[in-house]
């Protein structure tokens, strides 16, 4: 866990954004269609934090113990203090928006991409469990998200709006479409979600496919050794039963040409 730097991804972030097809420019102008805005970087109420993403997404977030959130730093690149590891967190992630979508959906979204950012609450929805949700709280006086509660009931019939973090190329899970209820310990109970198996099906029905392919005529030999191997016991087996046929029959033969004779007295 940490506590993200501000200031860093102010200092990160664009220094200019350009607006293509702008609808009130001068149609005089070649470039009357383009807006084009000086990013200021600063802390107050006129920074647009919607411009954060694109920092996040091609820096990561450090700790504040790197770069303090008191001012912004002169390089983004490095610690304030040199003793203190530089090292970003989520490189690579976007923030994804979602509107709509029903209590199913969400619980989809949590287990896709984690924490759940809903739209006009500061509340952060990180899980459920049984018939409630579990939230991470906004402390009093700016103190951060440092507690969580599990006792807002779920509205299966509420329809939710808000935001996610999110990385293509890092995709925890595959298509989820079903829904089942376990029994875990102490007697709880926890929604999860099954995952939908026809893909990876595929995938595992293809790559068996790809090696049979390249692998035919080894299968070809052992299919081959395994019969030949099976007709050679067979004719041994074959062959120790004639054998013994044979000299059984040739026993009983020589026992049918002996005299009968009977003992005693002349």
């Amino acid at each position: 866990d940490i506590y993200p730097s501000l200031t860093q991804l102010i200092k990160s972030g664009p220094q200019t954004v350009i607006t293509v097809n702008y609808p009130y420019g001068d149609p005089s102008d070649p470039d009357g269609d383009k807006l084009e805005e000086e990013i200021e970087f600063q802390c107050g109420y006129w920074y647009d934090s919607n411009i954060l993403q694109y920092s996040l997404h091609k820096n990561g977030v450090v700790n504040k113990s790197c770069i303090p959130n008191t001012a912004i730093p002169q390089d983004a690149s490095k610690c304030v203090d040199a003793n203190v590891v530089y090292k970003s967190y989520l490189k690579g992630f976007k923030e994804g928006y979602f509107y709509d979508i029903d209590t199913l959906t969400l619980k989809k979204l949590l287990i896709r991409t984690g924490v759940v950012r809903l739209a006009n609450i500061s509340d952060l929805i990180i899980g459920w469990q049984g018939n409630n949700w579990i939230k991470a709280q906004y402390g009093f006086y700016d103190s951060g998200y440092n507690s969580w509660s599990d006792y807002d009931e779920i509205d299966e019939n509420e329809l939710y709006t808000g935001s996610v973090l999110f990385n293509l190329e890092n995709y925890p899970v595959d298509v989820i479409d079903e829904e089942e209820e376990v029994i875990i310990d102490e007697g709880q109970h926890e929604v999860v979600d099954e995952q939908d198996s026809g893909k990876k099906i595929d995938e595992i029905v293809k790559s068996v496919g790809d090696w049979f392919e390249k692998n035919w005529k080894l299968i070809v030999y052992i299919v081959a050794g395994v019969v030949g191997g099976y007709i050679l016991i067979a004719s041994i087996v074959t062959t120790i039963f004639l054998v013994y046929k044979h000299k059984y029959n040739k026993k009983a033969s020589i026992e049918q040409e002996i005299p009968l004779t009977q003992s005693g007295p002349n």
